[in-house]
């Protein structure tokens, strides 16, 4: 079963943060946290990227 912040009682955590006085707003800092914490490297870009373009140059070589 999933939680989601407002089926938690106050002052528990599953995994997320969560903050004690219950409101489950994040301020500038807590968002920017929870963005790089989620967030791709940069190498992990490149290699998907290169993988995705290797398979389109391969199959356009296999039609022509």
């Amino acid at each position: 079963m999933v939680h989601s912040v407002f089926q938690v009682p106050t002052g528990t955590t599953i995994g997320v943060p969560f903050r004690v006085d219950g409101d489950p707003t994040m301020n500038r800092d807590e968002l920017l946290q929870e963005l790089r914490m989620h967030s791709a490297s940069w190498q992990a870009v490149v290699i998907v990227y290169a993988l995705i373009v290797g398979t389109m140059i391969f199959s356009a070589m296999a039609i022509i």
